[in-house]
């Protein structure tokens, strides 16, 4: 009989620490040890047991051998696109360099367990991984292909260098070519191939939507909702039962407005004014009651957790919450009874907060606006109204442009008291019904989106400002925005960079708003401007959900919160709920409960902004496809010792002049400058130097597009 598992755990280590210094298979192991065949199964669990409690050591190829002291450390594999990789550590310390032969089975992303092989003085340590403790990635977006072997995933990721098998029975009918979601099944181990099985067909690459569905995919986001949202969903009543307009204030009767983008479907968020005596007015920032239809705990609400935002893709918007939920029952439509949490705000003549309150309320929008529409009420164009029926002298004319009188106040002072306003334009690209792009161009910005965005930060600061004391006097947690103030090698950085332009930026120990704010006046007409503030931004701290109560650096705020678009994101779900619990024990959070939310929130967010700018960018990349060799202006983003960032002003899209390119002489990269300078000639080519270029070749599947220079003349 083959011995006990006791049994097996000694004489392996027995074995290994006799023959120290030499590595096993398992099977050549089980021959050394006299194992019979019919007992290689539980012998071969029991050296994979002994390995994953850290009692015999694993090596390159799968062996195994004597546990002798290591030096090693944990943290999370990132790969480059040349095989290589880095140990980015659990301890923050330095990274760890992991060459592409030491990765064994790991791939991008992926937390492992490096052994330091070595650390000499001056350089980076460099590892070899001996164990995957968490895997990234359960599913691979790619292409299939067949070859003499059988059939492959490719995957689209270049971080992940290796083909996966797809055996024929787990093909599911796909054609070579056509992009797939394969489930991984094996990752390899033992210098096997990884093996995947096919879940879905997403498609050919050029067809309608598949480009967009593969990046959905590739990031793991879900489209569909499961059955018991969409049940829970369903069940909601059309109409709003009377019980739950009990105890509410009814502001049906106010002149209430939303004013949204023109494809928006969500409307979470409407205003209101009336006027007082002495010139005082009183403000209504109304909000879609969210919590009173998603209660904690549901199936709605576990999903619109697990999300934590609602993703607008270039093409299409993926919501938080169910479409019944956001974009019918909560959604503040004209006409429509509809139940909200409001902030009543008493402004002076001057736009100063003299008292507030919060109330449940139900109220009924009056109009729903467009951003243009409102921007032409605000200019008293000849069509202003039309779209609504309402002619000069009545509709929501005068009252928007008392809001905007008050949204300019309430900037200037922010601005005084030392907010930082950057004037970062965003990318738009425009499709047609294919998912195709037709154009690309900086997104309009008008001063009607100044108006919403300037009530909206008041009313969140508003809030914020009540619930700290509150809940400090309670002592209980609440979620704040906070966002630190910039430090470490990104404001360094940032420093040199200022510095080596020409323009002195000290930030001291302790950079303050204002100094930013003072250098993006200084440079404001310059060449450099757009250059400086893109930088400035990207230096930055990243803005976060917390339980501790801090400032908000940018907007100079002692407090912030989130609480306008519960629609959109789970903090401001929260947030809801806490205001209407937060002289009650009832629906009471611990702190390690709300900070969890608050982490999983700031981390969603993240995730969602990455795949947004992914899908602009995609759609970018594949509108240039279509105009290689044509000839634009742009303007030097940024200059590296193998070649030149320009973008393209007019589209927002960067692409780069490798220095390969750059024939006409021999140039040097000056780091401190920021320059590159042809040594024959003298041409330096500088950060914000204005260009032509042409579009040399595009790989949209890569996020590459390369320009050449254009010469004067040609």
């Amino acid at each position: 009989m083959p011995p006990e598992k006791h049994d097996w755990d000694r004489r392996i280590t027995d074995y290994l620490f006799a023959h120290s210094g030499q590595t096993f298979r398992s099977r050549e192991l089980a021959r050394k040890l006299k194992v019979p065949d019919s007992a290689y199964r539980r012998f071969k669990k029991t050296v994979d047991e002994l390995r994953r409690e850290g009692r015999i050591r694993r090596f390159k190829g799968g062996r195994v051998g004597h546990l002798q002291p290591v030096s090693s450390v944990t943290g999370v594999l990132e790969v480059k696109t040349g095989g290589y990789g880095f140990l980015r550590r659990d301890d923050e310390k330095e990274d760890v360099f992991i060459g592409r032969r030491r990765m064994e089975s790991a791939v991008h992303g992926d937390r492992v367990r490096v052994e330091i092989l070595s650390a000499a003085p001056g350089r980076l340590s460099e590892g070899q991984v001996t164990e995957v403790l968490e895997r990234r990635h359960e599913r691979i977006v790619g292409t299939y292909a067949e070859t003499e072997k059988g059939g492959i995933l490719i995957p689209d990721n270049l971080k992940i260098r290796r083909d996966i098998e797809v055996r024929p029975t787990h093909n599911a009918g796909a054609r070579p070519g056509q992009k797939v979601v394969g489930e991984i099944l094996f990752w390899g181990e033992e210098n096997q191939r990884s093996r995947a099985r096919i879940t879905r067909i997403l498609g050919f690459p050029r067809e309608p939507g598949v480009d967009i569905l593969s990046l959905i995919h590739a990031r793991s986001i879900a489209e569909d909702f499961p059955q018991a949202v969409l049940k829970e969903a369903a069940a909601l009543s059309q109409k709003i039962p009377e019980t739950m307009l009990t105890g509410r204030l009814d502001l049906r009767g106010l002149p209430v407005l939303t004013i949204d983008p023109e494809d928006a479907a969500d409307f979470d968020d409407a205003v209101s004014l009336e006027y007082m005596e002495n010139g005082r007015m009183r403000l209504g920032v109304h909000i879609a009651d969210v919590s009173a239809y998603v209660k904690p705990g549901s199936a709605m609400d576990e999903e619109a957790m697990r999300r934590g935002t609602s993703i607008y893709l270039v093409d299409r918007v993926i919501p938080m919450l169910p479409p019944r939920v956001s974009s019918d029952l909560c959604s503040l439509k004209p006409g429509e009874d509809r139940l909200t949490l409001s902030v009543m705000m008493t402004l002076d003549s001057e736009a100063n907060l003299e008292e507030y309150t919060f109330h449940e309320t139900c109220i009924q929008s009056r109009w729903r606006l467009t951003y243009e529409e409102a921007q032409r009420y605000l200019e008293d164009t000849p069509d202003a109204g039309a779209e609504t029926g309402v002619r000069s002298g009545r509709g929501p004319r005068p009252m928007l442009r008392d809001l905007h009188a008050i949204s300019l106040k309430l900037k200037e002072r922010w601005l005084q008291q030392g907010a930082v306003e950057f004037e970062s334009p965003e990318p738009e690209v425009i499709l047609n019904e294919r998912g195709d792009p037709v154009s690309c161009r900086i997104r309009p910005r008008l001063p009607a989106h100044g108006l919403i965005e300037s009530l909206m930060l008041l009313t969140n600061k508003t809030v914020a400002e009540a619930m700290h004391e509150i809940t400090a006097a309670n002592r209980r947690p609440f979620i704040y925005r906070i966002h630190e103030r910039p430090k470490g090698e990104k404001l360094e950085a940032f420093s040199r960079l200022v510095n080596g332009l020409g323009y002195r930026f000290d930030p001291g120990k302790r950079v303050t708003s204002r100094a930013f704010q003072k250098l993006l006046r200084r440079v404001k007409d310059t060449p450099y401007y757009v250059i400086i503030e893109d930088v400035a931004l990207r230096s930055m701290m990243k803005a976060v959900y917390t339980i501790r109560p801090g400032a908000h650096f940018g907007l100079a705020f002692r407090h912030y919160t989130h609480f306008t678009s519960p629609i959109r994101r789970y903090p401001d779900l929260m947030v809801h709920r806490l205001i209407k619990t937060r002289h009650h024990e009832a629906g009471r959070y611990s702190r390690k409960e709300l900070g969890q939310i608050c982490d999983h929130a700031t981390s969603k967010e993240i995730q969602a902004q990455e795949a947004e700018r992914e899908s602009i960018r995609l759609k970018q990349l594949i509108f240039m496809s279509e105009r290689v060799g044509e000839s634009y202006e742009g303007v030097v983003s940024g200059v590296t010792n193998f070649g030149v960032f320009v973008e393209i002003v007019e589209m927002m899209v960067e692409g780069m002049i490798p220095l390969r390119v750059l024939d006409d002489d021999y140039y040097e990269f000056q780091e401190s400058r920021y320059t590159l300078k042809g040594r024959r000639t003298g041409r330096v080519i500088r950060l914000g130097d204005r260009v032509r270029v042409r579009v040399l070749r595009v790989n949209a599947e890569e996020g590459k597009m390369d320009f050449m220079l254009v010469q004067e003349g040609e």
